[in-house]
């Protein structure tokens, strides 16, 4: 669940989701506003749905992919003393707009974050570097510029590595995503570099209007791995 968040997360900031944050928070391009909703009429279901909610479902709407669990045969931990952790100051005037509204917005913790210590330290138990998990993502029924955006939205074209889990802005929870197997339609294995191909076409295609809000991410998820 924490990967397939994450991805979401990823897909609705470079794409036409139906979440649509202020201007100059993260998006730069102005696009309409898409209400999603899926409700049950006359034995049928009624639905308005944006890229993201089409691919990973929503209330009443399920989701064409499904995450297995990612185990880690050789799983190595080890404690480390952590900063303290703080919730954010919602009283902060930057989290309000000029109506006294908050901002919409998507948040992402830099791979390459600053260094700080402070003296409140927690023991936490960490994974340690290098150590691989394996599952299995499936889907059906995806169109073409979903599949796109899916595959990109893992970050297999290896220009940014996302973050899940805790402490991120202490510099932990970055993944590097690798494809160790594909297969589409029943046809068999792709190979790994036709993988990559198929990835870029996003940008080339559906994505390419949303090319600035790529950039963007890929500035602050660079891959620091």
């Amino acid at each position: 669940s924490s990967l397939k968040g994450a991805v979401r997360g990823i897909a609705s900031a470079i794409s036409g989701g139906c979440i649509k944050p202020e201007k100059d928070v993260f998006l730069p391009e102005k696009i309409e506003n898409i209400k999603c909703y899926a409700i049950k009429k006359d034995d049928k279901i009624e639905s308005e749905k944006c890229i993201v909610c089409d691919v990973f479902g929503m209330i009443s709407y399920a989701s064409k992919v499904s995450f297995s669990d990612f185990v880690s045969e050789g799983l190595n931990t080890q404690e480390e003393k952590i900063n303290q952790q703080f919730s954010p100051n919602v009283k902060s005037p930057k989290y309000k707009d000029e109506s006294n509204r908050y901002h919409k917005g998507y948040k992402f913790y830099k791979n390459d974050c600053e260094e700080y210590s402070l003296d409140e330290k927690l023991n936490v138990e960490t994974v340690k570097k290098g150590t691989v998990f394996e599952g299995k993502i499936s889907f059906k029924r995806l169109e073409t510029e979903q599949l796109q955006l899916l595959l990109f939205s893992l970050g297999l074209d290896e220009s940014f590595n996302m973050k899940i889990g805790g402490f991120k802005n202490d510099g932990y929870g970055q993944i590097k995503t690798e494809a160790i197997s594909f297969k589409i339609n029943g046809d068999g294995n792709i190979k790994e570099e036709n993988v990559k191909k198929y990835v870029n076409k996003y940008t080339q295609g559906y994505g390419e209007k949303y090319s600035a809000s790529i950039q963007k991410l890929r500035e602050i998820l660079k891959p620091e791995m």
